[in-house]
Order: C-alpha cells, then structure tokens, then sequence
C-alpha cells in the first residue's frame, strides 16, 4: 500500500497522471480523461482541451499542449461559412495565433456560403456602367446570384418588387426598417464595409477595400465593387466578355470582364438605343464617353443623359414601352411625336417671356411626370425624346401668330435641311376635330410663313433656367 501511495505521488509530482485509464503521448502530454484534468490547477497541468462551436453546435476540438499554439479547425458547417471567431468574452479571435494556458471555448459567427464564379454582377443589355454608383439593389442581386443556397421566398418590401432584395432582408442579410429598402440609395466605402460583415471575415473585408480605399465617404462605383467582389471571392484570371462600355486598356478591364453576367455581340458603329437609352458607338465597337456629338452629351458610362438623370429614366420607360427600335429612325421620332400629342392632356400654366431659356429640363420633367402641361411642356416632352433617340433637337422660345402669343417649339437639322416639329399646335387642331393638321418635320421656311413663327431664343437647353424670376401670366 505504501508503494502505491508512493507511485501516485511520483506521478503527481511529473504534472499529469499515468494511472488506470490513462495514456500518455510520445511528446509527454497527457491524453488524461478530461473530467481529471479539469480538476487539475491549470498551472499543473499539461494539455487543455479547446472547443469550437458553431451555430449552436459542436464543431471540432482539440487537445493543446499547455503554451501550444492552437491548431484552430478548418470545418464548416454545412452550407454555411466562418466568418470570424468569439472568445468566450465575446471579443472577436484568431484561434490559430493563440496559445493554450487554460481550456478554451470558441464561438463562429457564420454566414452563407458563397460560390466564387465569374459572371455574377448584373448588367443592362450588357453594359457595365461602370463609372455608375453601386446600389443597395446592385448589391442585393449580386449577393443573392453568389448564394449558394438560396433563402426561401419572402414577404415583399415597400418599396421595391425586388424578390431577391426581399430574400436577403428575410435571412437578416441585409436590412429593411419597417419594409423601406431603399434600392437606389448609393453604397459610400463604409456602407460597403458594413454591408459585407453578413457575407466575409473582417480582415478579408478590410484586405480587399484597401485596393479602392478613399475616404469612407466616398461612393462606390461599380467597377471599384467589380474589384472589391472578386478580391474577396478569390477569382483570377483572365474572362473573355465584350462589353461596350469597357474599352480595351480600361483600368479595371478584368476585373469587370470577370465579373460581369454574360455578353453580347458586337454592336455595330453608329447610334444605338437599348432599354430606351442611347448610346454612340465607334467603329470599335465601344461607346463614346464623356463627349459630345453636336449637343448630345454622353456621360462616363456612355449613355446620353440629358443632364437630369430622373427624367433619362422617365424617357426611357416611355420609349421602351411605344417604340419599336428595329424601326427606321425617323419612323420612332414620328411615333414619339404622335405619342406625346395624344397621351398628354393640355393644362394653362405660367408662360415664360418669350427671350428665356433653359425651361426645357424642367417642363419635361413637368410634362412626364404629371401628364400635363402647355405648349412649353409639349415641346420640351417631344425634344427629350427625340435627344434621347439621337435628334440633335433644339427648343426654340418665340411667339406664334398675328398676335405674336408666347410659343415654344421644336427644331431639328435633318440630312441637311432645317425642320419644325410643333406638336401643342397639331394636338389642339387634333382636338377641335380638324386632324388633317400635321405639324411633323415642317420645312422651316414654310412653317414660318403658315404660323407667323418669330424665333427669339433657340438653344440646346442643357443648362437649367438661371433666372428665377421670366414668368408672366396668360
């Protein structure tokens, strides 16, 4: 009996136990069940057990020797990803630099899994726009494309009929006070950060904003994302894609060549109006940005824009829903021209004097957004149509009559000739019965004779109105 007091105290006195049930590893550290090793003061003893737990369930573990540095585990759950590590403080770890002096419990804050495919960032009619600001909406189809398993439908948000924006605000993926998304609210580098802790690690997150970091603040464009995505989504290489708006040598081109979904055939050189707006094409097959063809504007995507970017989009809607662009151009100016004649109801407004300008953006605004409107809002109506079909059109401010009343109306240079397009005149004559009125494509000089036209101002209205007070009453 002595002897085996004496045996036990040896085995004490080396820090771990080699009794019944017990092993030890060829290191010295002891395999000791882990109910006697807890019992044991931590300074005593020579292994600590590490466990890692995930979404409410045990992961992995480990057995470390004591000041060992932890392995850490490469499981995940299934369908699910790691996305950082919580110490039982809660305090965000890295278990693989960390180093085993007591038993040691980690928690994973997970997110979904992801695939790491080219091809998952959306795009119109395969234009990039890439100089455009990324969205929450941008980012909410982007997102939903790269899931791996998709969350189930979901209740539908107030303010946008996105199924995939809904999806993500369902899973807690992304937020929605009380069922407002904003779709169209602009990501800043801080959003972008915030926006992408659901989906990677925090480092990777911080890695990968670093190559586009300004100042927090800034926006995000969608090629900068293009870059931020595939950084942390791990994709290289090279893609083959044609895309108009991302000419060779551009300075992201690949990253936004792996990134974008799908590609089309070469456009052809000249003007072409796709989804209602329209673009410049080179004999390269890529759009003119930045740069102007007689008074269109082409901004830094490649898409004319009237210099208001609400009514582009107003214009565009209604074009894609009434013309037929496999038609000849002339023949969509005619339709546009007839559309804005019959659709808009005529309503006695403020009139300008007859020297001002720039009254074009607003009264189109005006005009597509309530239906109503004067000879102003008509003429301004008809000319952002016909801009945004590739018309060079120019509202004109004067009088028309023997009465010499206030009137605007719309020139266009065609083929070398100079033309009239008075649609308020022709939609009340229209109105009174007399249809055979048509005031489409008048040759200048005849019109002027017809109608008494007198021009006082004739601009190309891209600026807005400067003074605030040219209104009389009529």
């Amino acid at each position: 009996m002595l002897l085996a007091v004496l045996g036990i105290g040896a085995a004490f006195a080396g820090g771990y136990f080699l009794g019944h049930g017990s092993e030890s590893s060829e290191s010295g550290v002891s395999t000791a069940p882990a109910a006697f090793l807890q019992r044991q003061p931590s300074s005593e003893r020579h292994s600590f057990a590490v466990s890692y737990m995930a979404d409410g369930q045990l992961l992995d573990n480990e057995s470390v020797a004591a000041g060992g540095v932890l392995r850490g585990t490469d499981k995940t759950p299934e369908g699910r990803s790691i996305l950082r590590w919580l110490d039982e403080n809660g305090r965000e770890a890295d278990p693989a630099k960390m180093r085993a002096y007591t038993d040691m419990r980690f928690t994973a804050v997970t997110g979904p899994a992801l695939s790491a495919e080219s091809g998952y960032f959306p795009n119109t009619e395969e234009f990039f726009l890439p100089e455009s600001a990324l969205t929450r909406l941008d980012f909410a189809e982007i997102f939903y494309a790269l899931l791996e398993k998709k969350p189930e439908e979901a209740e539908p948000l107030r303010d946008t009929e996105s199924a995939e924006a809904a999806a993500l605000v369902s899973a807690g993926l992304m937020s929605a006070p009380n069922g407002v998304f904003s779709p169209a609210e602009e990501i800043t580098e801080q959003s972008l950060s915030e926006l992408l802790r659901p989906f990677f690690p925090t480092e990777r997150i911080d890695n990968a904003l670093a190559s586009v970091a300004g100042y927090g603040s800034e926006t995000v464009t969608r090629a900068e994302a293009a870059v931020v995505f595939n950084a942390l989504l791990g994709l290289e290489g090279e893609r083959e894609c044609y895309l108009p708006d991302i000419e060779p040598g551009y300075w992201c081109e690949r990253d936004v060549k792996l990134a974008a979904r799908g590609s089309r055939e070469k456009l052809g050189e000249g003007f072409v109006n796709l989804q209602g707006y329209l673009y410049s094409i080179d004999q390269n097959g890529y759009a003119l940005k930045n740069g102007f063809i007689g008074s269109l504007r082409f901004d830094q995507n490649g898409r004319y824009t009237s210099g208001n970017y609400e009514l582009d989009d107003m214009v565009a809607k209604v074009l894609v829903e009434n013309v037929d662009f496999s038609a000849d151009r002339e023949e969509m100016l005619r339709t546009m021209y007839d559309y804005t004649r019959d659709h808009y109801t005529y309503l006695r407004r403020n009139y300008y004097q007859t020297s001002d300008i720039g009254w074009c953006l607003k009264e189109a605004y005006t005009m597509y957004s309530t239906g109503k409107g004067n000879c102003y809002c008509y003429a301004s109506a008809f000319w952002a149509a016909a801009r945004q079909l590739g018309f060079d059109a120019l509202c004109v401010s004067g009088t028309i009559g023997s009465e010499h009343s206030p009137h605007g109306w719309v020139t266009i240079s065609m083929d070398g000739d100079h033309y009239v397009f008075d649609v308020e005149i022709e939609m009340a004559y229209h109105r009174d019965g007399m249809e055979y009125v048509d005031n489409f494509k008048m040759q200048h000089e005849q019109a002027v004779i017809r109608w008494l036209y007198v021009e006082l101002y004739k601009y190309d209205q891209i600026l807005p109105m400067e003074r605030q007070y040219g209104f009389t009453q009529q």
